[in-house]
């Protein structure tokens, strides 16, 4: 016999033996953990990125109400009459946004309420605001400057 046949032999007959089973059935279970580590950390992370998304959708549409409540501050300025718009606006490439405005005047020390809704996807957010004009006399010109008496955003 040749050497090398010899430590073949011993190699087959050492495969057949009770701790080549157990290494097996260990190797078995330690790639199965490695597995459902794995598995566990892509959730976690997909979990994170939908939660990360969510909280940036409603920044935006934080934003988009509050600009809704200034453009409606704008039009009151130049027409006291003027009650409300859907305005859509796009925020970035592939991605929109949209803010419904009310604008109602309330008789009560002349004051106009403004409530401005933001979306963007599934977030939303609020803005209310209670703001009347009052009139300066600067310069021998008369200015109508809005104050702004109560601003709320949720």
């Amino acid at each position: 016999m040749i050497l090398s046949e010899v430590n073949i032999v011993g190699w087959l007959k050492k495969l057949g033996s009770s701790e080549s089973g157990f290494l097996v059935v260990s190797t078995l279970y330690t790639l199965l953990l490695v597995v459902v580590i794995g598995m566990a950390f892509m959730l976690l992370s997909r979990t994170e990125l939908l939660a990360s998304a969510d909280y940036r959708d409603g920044i935006a549409a934080q934003y988009i109400a509050e600009s809704g409540v200034k453009q409606a501050i704008a039009e009151l300025t130049k027409n006291k009459n003027w009650r409300g718009v859907l305005t859509e606006m796009v925020i970035g490439p592939g991605y929109t946004g949209r803010y419904k405005v009310k604008a109602e005047y309330l008789m009560t020390g002349g004051v106009y309420e403004i409530f401005s809704i933001g979306t963007v996807n599934k977030a939303r957010r609020m803005a209310n605001v209670k703001m009347r004009f009052e009139q300066t006399d600067d310069a021998a010109d008369l200015f109508t400057i809005p104050r702004i008496i109560l601003w709320i955003n949720y």
